[in-house]
């Protein structure tokens, strides 16, 4: 498998490129914008929900750097294992429950409607 070539919404690099906000950064009152904030959330909805509360709370709530990195190393687990690849972490985080999380399928719809 070319796993260059597979994409996980069959997004064109262009389409995503023409996203309104691209270039503002975070800000919510753009889709860009919006988009991230609907991320973060899900992605703190799936570590909440999945890994146990005094490690959620010192990867997620004590260093916004720490909780950055988490985020997005949830986002790759989801990502990469669509490519069944499957990144490592420490402490190990669990993968299985964070890429089959119903979360996601928030995020897909989300993402749909803002495509559509």
């Amino acid at each position: 498998t070319n796993h260059a070539s597979r994409r996980m919404y069959g997004w064109s690099t262009r389409l995503i490129e023409a996203i309104p906000g691209l270039d503002h950064g975070h800000h919510r009152g753009t889709l860009f914008g919006e988009l991230h904030w609907a991320l973060v959330s899900i992605l703190e909805t799936i570590a909440y929900d999945t890994l146990p509360h005094p490690l959620f709370s010192k990867l997620f709530r004590r260093d916004s750097v720490v909780a950055a990195l988490f985020r997005n190393f949830i986002l790759a687990t989801r990502v990469l294992g669509s490519l069944d690849l499957h990144p490592a972490s420490v402490p190990p985080l669990p993968h299985f429950r964070i890429r089959h999380h119903r979360a996601w399928k928030s995020w897909d719809a989300f993402m749909h409607d803002a495509m559509h």
